[in-house]
């Protein structure tokens, strides 16, 4: 999974909701409330989409990763208990991460089916081919290969 794109994309939701957020807030160990609203809410989407404890740990500052459970917990938390906007598409995010999951697999399976469809024209294909080449060869092989292609008699 790449993270470069998810990463950038947390980012510019933790902007829309926190706009004096910096994403060099990340890594300031500090528990000052306007470092750890935002803070955590990136830690909360980051694992939202995926992302392991360790992974969020080190790609945001260098925290324990136990760190990172308790801040994706506490925001949950918050969320859960809140009407606010931000902690509604916290949510919303975690669902949508699901729903791509999702349609990606459903996609994959559509590619191997496709691959299957195609690998089945061809061999349908290839037995056409081989039928025709039977049937001339059929033709070839008789004396009266002619007289055979007549159509049906009247005698009954």
């Amino acid at each position: 999974m790449s993270s470069g794109p998810i990463m950038r994309r947390v980012i510019d939701r933790a902007r829309h909701f926190f706009p004096y957020y910096d994403p060099r807030m990340l890594s300031v160990k500090t528990r000052e409330r306007q470092f750890v609203l935002p803070r955590q809410y990136v830690w909360y989407l980051l694992r939202a989409q995926g992302m392991s404890y360790p992974w969020i740990a080190q790609n945001t500052g260098g925290w324990d990763h136990t760190t990172i459970m308790h801040g994706v917990k506490m925001h949950a938390q918050r969320a859960a208990n809140s009407n606010s906007s931000l902690y509604k598409v916290s949510l919303n995010m975690q669902n949508t991460a699901a729903i791509v999951d999702e349609i990606n697999n459903v996609r994959t399976q559509i590619a191997d089916v496709e691959k299957q469809i195609e690998a089945i024209s061809k061999q349908r294909r290839e037995l056409i081919y081989k039928l025709n080449d039977l049937v001339e060869a059929s033709y070839a092989n008789t004396d009266n290969g002619a007289a055979n292609d007549k159509g049906p008699t009247t005698e009954e």
